[in-house]
């Protein structure tokens, strides 16, 4: 019984959702045309033909499973993917456009946002100057001698650079969401994850040699210098 009134409740929320997108939908239609793919629930991507109470997940996300794609140029696909995507290609309309228009003046935050796309964009520049840009902490690290002057170094640049050995971050409380709280972790390897460092089989074997190769060469840009 307990159940059957929890999934009673989640049908009559998704029902309730897809009211109100509705009646908003229709009265954003005479403004901006919207396809299925821009409405928040799209009760077709579901597969009602699986009850909810014995696989909840293939209940809301079964239709859309069994008919998308992962797309060539990625390795994983999901809707946090796509709303990556989406804000990617509107952030670059933005940019575009306010590049465009020439209106922004210096030490703006919007100026210093077209500064910072178009230096990334500018690959012959970067290609002209090389590792200069980041010479000077180079030069500090060679200088480091003791784990005194590790922590010294981490402390210094925690704020500018990516952290060495653990990550620092604040998000909301997993347990109370009302407050948010400062996590930190262990920062990640090179390789995805742990497996591909122990792994004897074929593959895993390749792929540490390339890495082997992939960081000597990198090491060999810094020496050079």
């Amino acid at each position: 019984m307990k159940i059957q009134k929890i999934t009673l409740l989640v049908i009559l929320f998704s029902v309730g959702l897809t009211s109100c997108t509705s009646v908003k939908v229709e009265k954003t239609q005479k403004k901006e045309k919207l396809t299925k793919q821009e409405i928040g629930l799209n009760p077709e991507l579901m597969n009602t033909n699986v009850r909810p109470q014995d696989d909840f997940y293939t209940f809301v996300n079964g239709k859309w499973m069994e008919t998308t794609k992962i797309p060539a140029d990625r390795s994983s696909w999901g809707s946090f993917s796509e709303l990556r995507k989406k804000t990617d290609l509107n952030t670059l309309k933005i940019l575009e456009s306010s590049i465009k228009s020439n209106q922004y003046q210096k030490g703006t935050d919007q100026r210093k946002a077209i500064d910072y796309f178009s230096t990334i964009m500018d690959v012959k520049k970067r290609n002209e100057l090389g590792i200069a840009p980041i010479k000077p902490y180079l030069d500090e690290i060679a200088q480091i001698k003791t784990k005194e002057d590790v922590l010294a170094f981490m402390a210094k640049y925690e704020p500018v650079l990516p952290s060495a050995f653990f990550g620092i971050g604040i998000y909301a409380d997993m347990k109370n969401s009302n407050k948010n709280t400062l996590y930190v972790g262990p920062a990640g390897a090179g390789l995805p994850e742990r497996d591909y460092y122990l792994a004897d089989d074929k593959d895993s074997k390749k792929i540490r040699q390339q890495y082997l190769n992939h960081v000597s060469r990198m090491m060999n840009f810094v020496f050079q210098t």
